[in-house]
């Protein structure tokens, strides 16, 4: 179930320098926020990046319940479209944490982000298929691979050797523990266990297989490797159920798991063929091959979307 790349999708017609945001918000507003937060995202510290997920809830707030607004005919580049949607989310009632991020200073980081990414966003190739670049990205993924992989054999060493006691799934387990007793302790929300790339292997082997007595509501599982783990063998619930039922049996403390993934990640892998109740859902990190896998969270539409599907039961 290795699953293969296919190839970049390009549009006809480029959108013309310093309008590229103008041309995805006459489509749709919410893609053009989507884009610029992602941009802005990838170069940003972890304050910046606070600041900037409390200005895209503000944002996405905003082009939900304005998804056409009648200023965007009148915009005329990239820059005067940023301009005008932050006058306008200022105006429509922007939540407590956005004015709180103004006071202390939050708000003119996040604008002064965003306008360079704007500038990056205008300036940008359309096409990048140059053999430099081309084979300097290759040598990136070959680092983040070999440290990937890196972390499995580590991951996999001290299971074998110190079981649920090994150093990286003590620190997942104790973090489990802690929101357990927290929800015990009269708190009714459900507890949601997100988990992405080898996260997700290491949270599905402590709830299948190190600590059987915790138990969350909702797994999620992001650009994870759990159906690749299973096909090789590598986790001791799933590999002799699978060769005997067809499907790796449901696990009993674990009421709901949505697994996400990107078919441009190479690192990212399907489950509902294998694991009984798993469900999968397709999203499009729009990043291809090289960054595909890191940007899941840096799109606001991500996070929306989740929350939708959180909430609901299908």
């Amino acid at each position: 179930m290795l699953k293969m790349l296919t190839a970049e999708h390009f549009t006809e017609g480029e959108p013309e320098a310093g309008r590229v945001l103008t041309a995805v918000a006459s489509n749709s507003l919410l893609d053009a926020i989507d884009l610029l937060w992602a941009v802005a995202s990838d170069r940003s510290g972890v304050a910046e990046a606070s600041d900037l997920a409390t200005l895209a809830v503000a944002a996405v707030s905003y082009a939900e319940r304005n998804p056409r607004p009648v200023w965007l005919a009148k915009v005329r580049d990239d820059q005067d479209f940023l301009r005008r949607l932050l006058e306008h989310i200022k105006s429509d009632g922007t939540p407590a944490k956005t004015r709180g991020i103004e006071t202390f200073g939050g708000w003119n980081r996040s604008v002064t982000r965003l306008r360079e990414s704007v500038g990056r966003l205008g300036s940008s190739p359309a096409r990048a298929t140059s053999n430099t670049l081309v084979g300097a990205l290759r040598g990136r993924l070959h680092r983040e691979g070999a440290e990937f992989f890196g972390d499995v054999l580590a991951y996999l060493h001290q299971r074998e050797t110190h079981g649920s006691n090994g150093a990286i799934a003590n620190k997942v387990i104790s973090a489990l523990v802690s929101a357990d007793q927290a929800r015990q302790d009269g708190d009714t929300s459900p507890l949601i266990v997100i988990a992405h790339s080898m996260g997700g292997n290491i949270v599905y082997d402590v709830l299948s297989n190190l600590r059987t007595d915790l138990y969350c509501n909702t797994l999620i599982t992001v650009g994870s490797q759990v159906g690749l783990f299973a096909e090789l063998g590598l986790l001791p619930h799933a590999d002799p159920a699978w060769a005997t039922a067809g499907k790796v049996p449901t696990l009993p403390n674990v009421d709901r798991w949505i697994n996400v993934f990107d078919r441009d990640d190479i690192l990212a892998y399907a489950t509902a063929q294998i694991f009984q109740g798993a469900k999968d859902f397709r999203y499009s990190t729009g990043k291809g091959v090289f960054k595909a896998h890191s940007f899941y969270f840096r799109r606001p539409s991500f996070h929306r979307r989740l929350a939708k599907k959180i909430g609901s039961s299908a």
